[in-house]
């Protein structure tokens, strides 16, 4: 037998093995001081001990193993030496006198278990029949046995009750060497396994009990005490001769009450409230009648009972209520009482404080919402109340009572004076300090007409003698004086007149404002008030121009609201404020103007940008709408001025904003036929490139030109790679020109280019700009070639063909990327990120689209994001799964991407499954993901899901050589369906394959989705 290294033991220390020598040892012990906690120690070194031996004697020299099976089943062999040891087991818990919660932190679990087996094997002579009990016939049971039995099945529910309820931790009895393991550890697959055996045997448990009650006859029980047992020694001759009849005699009423009281708080605790409720009538009835005598086997105490009586709406045992139960019931019966129980309180002091604080809140919530009618000044006497209890317990008083209870009046003073002075009476020194500091505070509000009236007669008048001077001088000092100096109030008022037009979106309240502001600051520009009031810079401008005075002021401030509503999409009220702009300008007559006609040609451009937002904003709701053929004329007009060179030109985000409407609408014509060469808007070059493209597409879908598509690219690209970014020449990709930086920040192309080049005058392209014009795109041919373009230069940069995502239209743009390692691939990933979501949330039912995000996430490496939209794409195409997801959805590469994210996070049987969807089953890899080890998926759970014979016949190989008997099992269940046997016709079968695929492919949905 091997002995790992042991201490040293200490003198005095009695090892266990002496406890078999001299059974005098055992009684002497438990003597001694703090005997309960010795005594779960001994329990805990006996029946490891005696496991051990057993274990020791079966199977030769063994480690001590805690969390064998063969205790709980009753099947170990049990020696002289191990049955001695378990008869002193059972004595120190006969000192406990069987008190579950003496060794429920203490002892393990599975140790209890076998400690209460014990006594049913010595009670019952030799053996242990569980399953029997439920037919067992207790009137003719002898009394030792219905203890042993109903001890056992209580402890059953017990552990069941306890083990969910318990975070205390487990106190550790013994300290393991470093490395090792205590005797107390029980590893938790172990736990939870007991744990499932109990769950099932609760049941016959609870009717265990409830029989053994009804067949009790009045007969009483004998609970064994530490002489019942009798200790093994070398003379003797058998292991049952225990003195039954030495125990402590229990009571009928006694032990029905222990048992009843148990059942109850198990129904209480499976949610069975009714018949809690029933048992507890009787438990009640009980405890009054046992409450007189000593129990020493009901360890029910009252506190512990009246909470479960409480719970149930039953009459309580005997006592007095605490101030806490009548203050709810107070609030219960909508405050009835409630000042009493409050002033009581403030006295005795055992309600806590936030509890009183949270039922103060909740009065003033009732009484704010008016859900019921309650005195008019119970609210002020309950805060009173609270203010007195508060004061006593040194807490900080709110400075808004004091202003209470300067409104309320005498009133008010005589109802705290009342308060204080049955407080008074019963405090100490202590307590009469504190309410003179609280009259004293007082006294500074209120003056000396407190004292003079409401305390000439008073107890209280007493502590405040000689303070009167200090009250006077320190009233003088308060800075809510009366003596407020009047010189602040302007600049106070015109304050609160400036903060409620910063607040302000009503033009009407906004000049009375204005008004009552100008005389406050005659000299001084209104508009200067608030920094954050912004304008473009043309408006600003315009508005500079208008003559000085409210004119300006009411334009400038306007302007600047009507850019805060159209950054919180208020599109109304910011039209409201450009036409209020454009009113008051044409009634002070400033049409002929020069000022005056660019504000207002400023402003109809303005209102054209909010009803383009507006527009895009509902999108793609709004492109039937019938204004859309309107707004599009337009725009059209709008950039037509911006072509002709007008000397009043619309602002950049106007004309970004008009383009994009043309986008939307498909007017690529007119697109095409901007003139960009003199133009340093990068929105309208790119989109008028992207035109082009959309152009050749349109007329030739098969076999579009690629000049357009190759401009484009050549427009783009540049931004992801960083050498053409730091210096002046970016080199096309197309042949020998090159584009240089102009000193006003274009890019030109110079070699053999002509002026009228389409690239003559680029501006700089960059990440930010690209990003930009992405938001855009509405249109969804116009989203899908810009797609396509990142795509293609994903696949170039990144140039692994394993990670190459898939699009349509990627064949328009080149393959080849000269000196591609220098481009920026995580740019193009993020921009090409921002853009799928864009487009889904557009139109989120495109299928294309969401395998195409699903393809980028592989790419990146986020498995679990590429899982979820490969599963989203295939809900979407089958009206989930309910039909046959369609090949282009969930093709070949598809499958394999997905199994490769399944086996990246370790869901190995998510893999093997998986490969059943492809045209020819990849065996090679399932085999190779069914041998792992460490799943994190539901692993045999899945097996019904499997439709192939020869993947089930590998799984029941694998689960018989590892000797898992469970899967195995549960292997064998699915392929011996009839369904998939080999010898249906090839209709069944595929309807048997397609039914799997549906559901396996639901239970991936609802993980990844």
């Amino acid at each position: 037998m091997e002995v790992g290294p042991r201490s040293v033991a200490e003198s005095g220390t009695i090892l266990w093995f002496e406890y078999l020598l001299d059974s005098s040892l055992l009684e002497k012990q438990l003597l001694c001081e703090n005997s309960d906690a010795q005594a779960t120690e001994l329990i805990i070194e006996f029946l490891v001990n005696s496991h051990n031996l057993n274990v020791s004697e079966k199977n030769g020299s063994k480690v001590i193993d805690v969390e064998a099976t063969e205790a709980a089943n009753g099947s170990e062999p049990k020696t002289r030496k191990s049955l001695a040891l378990k008869i002193l087991a059972l004595k120190c818990a006969a000192h406990l006198k069987w008190n579950f919660q003496l060794l429920e932190n203490r002892v393990p679990l599975t140790l209890q278990q076998l400690l209460y087996q014990d006594l049913l094997f010595f009670s019952e002579n030799g053996k242990v029949d569980i399953k029997s009990h439920v037919s067992l016939d207790y009137r003719d049971a002898s009394p030792h046995t219905i203890f042993a039995i109903s001890t056992y099945h209580r402890w059953v529910l017990w552990a069941l009750k306890s083990i969910q309820i318990i975070t205390k931790p487990n106190k550790v009895l013994h300290i393991p060497m470093p490395g090792g393991q205590g005797p107390t550890f029980v590893p938790p697959h172990i736990t939870e396994a007991m744990l499932n055996s109990l769950k099932l045997q609760a049941i016959d448990s609870v009717l265990i009990l409830e029989n053994i009650l009804k067949e009790l006859n009045g007969q009483k029980m004998i609970m064994p005490t530490i002489n019942t047992f009798v200790s093994l020694t070398e003379n003797s001759t058998s292991v049952s001769e225990h003195r039954w009849q030495e125990g402590y005699s229990i009571s009928i009423e006694e032990f029905e009450l222990q048992l009843r009281c148990d059942l109850a708080v198990w129904f209480m605790f499976a949610n069975q409230y009714s018949v809690a409720k029933r048992h507890l009538q009787v438990v009640g009835k009980l405890f009054t009648d046992c409450q007189s005598r000593k129990m020493e086997y009901c360890n029910v105490s009252a506190p512990y009972l009246k909470g479960f009586l409480s719970a149930c709406q039953i009459e309580e045992v005997e006592g007095e209520k605490s101030l806490t139960e009548k203050m709810h019931e107070s609030i219960k019966n909508h405050y009835v009482g409630f000042l009493n129980v409050l002033q009581e309180d403030n006295v005795r002091r055992e309600v806590p404080i936030h509890y009183r604080g949270m039922a103060e809140l909740d009065l003033l919530s009732a009484a704010a919402s008016g859900k019921f009618t309650i005195a008019k000044d119970l609210v002020f006497k309950v805060q009173t109340l609270n203010v007195v209890r508060r004061t006593l317990a040194d807490h900080h008083i709110p400075q808004t009572y004091f202003k209470l209870l300067s409104d309320e009046g005498g009133s008010g003073l005589q109802y705290l004076i009342s308060a204080l002075e049955k407080v008074h009476q019963m405090g100490n020194k202590q307590d009469k300090n504190k309410i003179k500091w609280l009259l004293l505070k007082v006294l500074m509000i209120t003056g000396d007409n407190i004292k003079n009236s409401l305390l000439s007669n008073s107890p209280l008048k007493e502590l405040l003698q000689g303070e009167d001077d200090k009250v006077e001088s320190t009233v003088d000092q308060l800075p809510f004086s009366s003596d407020f100096p009047h010189s602040l109030l302007p600049q106070i008022e015109c304050g609160e007149l400036i903060q409620q037009l910063i607040e302000s979106y009503r033009t009407s309240e906004i000049q009375t404002l204005l008004d009552r502001l100008s005389h406050g600051w005659p000299n001084r520009p209104l508009w200067t008030l608030y920094k954050k009031w912004e304008i473009p810079i043309p408006f600003q401008s315009a508005v500079m121009n208008l003559p000085k005075g409210m004119l300006q002021d009411w334009s400038y401030i306007l302007l600047a609201k009507y850019r805060e509503l159209l950054s919180l999409q208020d599109f109304s009220g910011a039209v409201e404020m450009l036409k209020a702009v454009e009113e008051r300008g044409r009634t002070k007559q400033l049409t002929n103007s020069q000022a005056g006609g660019k504000l207002f040609k400023l402003i109809e451009w303005e209102i054209l940008l909010v009803d383009v937002l507006q527009f895009l904003h509902e999108w793609p709701i709004s492109s039937s709408s019938s204004r859309f053929a309107e707004l599009t004329t337009q725009c059209r007009g709008c950039l037509g001025a911006l072509q002709r060179g007008e000397t009043i030109f619309p602002r950049s985000e106007v004309v970004d904003y008009c383009v994009a409407l043309l986008l939307a609408a498909c007017e690529w014509e007119f697109l095409l036929g901007l003139d960009v060469r003199w133009n340093l808007n990068l929105n309208v070059e790119l989109a008028s490139s992207l035109a082009a493209v959309c152009y050749d597409l349109q007329r030739d879908r098969e076999r579009p030109t690629r000049k357009n598509s190759k401009s484009l690219w050549d427009l783009i690209i540049p931004a992801f790679n960083p050498t053409s970014s730091n210096n002046g020449t970016i080199t096309s990709q197309g042949g020998g020109s090159s584009l240089k930086r102009t000193s006003a920040g274009a890019l030109q192309q110079s070699g053999n280019s002509s002026r009228d080049s389409p690239n003559a005058n680029v501006p700089l392209v960059n990440r930010a700009a690209l990003s930009k014009f992405c938001q855009l795109l509405h249109e969804p041919q116009s989203l899908n070639i810009i797609l396509s373009l990142f795509v293609r230069l994903h696949n170039v940069v990144q140039d692994e063909a394993n990670l190459e995502i898939n699009a349509d239209l990627s064949t328009l743009w080149p393959a080849v990327l000269s000196n591609a390692n220098s481009y920026y691939l995580p740019g193009i990933g993020e921009i090409l990120s921002q853009l799928l979501e864009r487009a889904l949330s557009l139109y989120p039912l495109n299928t294309a689209w969401l395998k195409l995000q699903g393809d980028l996430h592989f790419a990146q490496g986020f498995h679990s994001a590429a899982m979820s939209c490969f599963m989203t794409a295939s809900s979407l195409a089958s009206d989930y799964f309910h039909q046959v997801v369609p090949k282009q959805v969930l093709d070949e590469a598809t499958i394999r991407r997905m199994i490769k994210c399944s086996h990246s996070a370790s869901c190995f049987t998510q893999s093997a499954l998986l490969c059943q969807l492809l045209e020819e089953i990849d065996y090679a890899t399932a085999f190779r993901c069914l041998q792992e080890r460490g799943c994190n998926d539901a692993m045999d759970s899945l097996y019904p899901f499997i439709w192939d014979v020869t993947l089930l016949e590998f799984i029941i190989q694998l689960h018989h050589k590892r000797g898992e008997t469970q899967r195995k099992t549960v292997a064998l269940k699915a392929i011996g369906m009839l369904e998939l046997n080999a010898n249906n016709n090839e209709e069944i079968l595929r309807e048997a394959a397609a039914q799997r695929k549906a559901q396996f492919l639901r239970c991936l949905a609802k993980q990844y989705l």
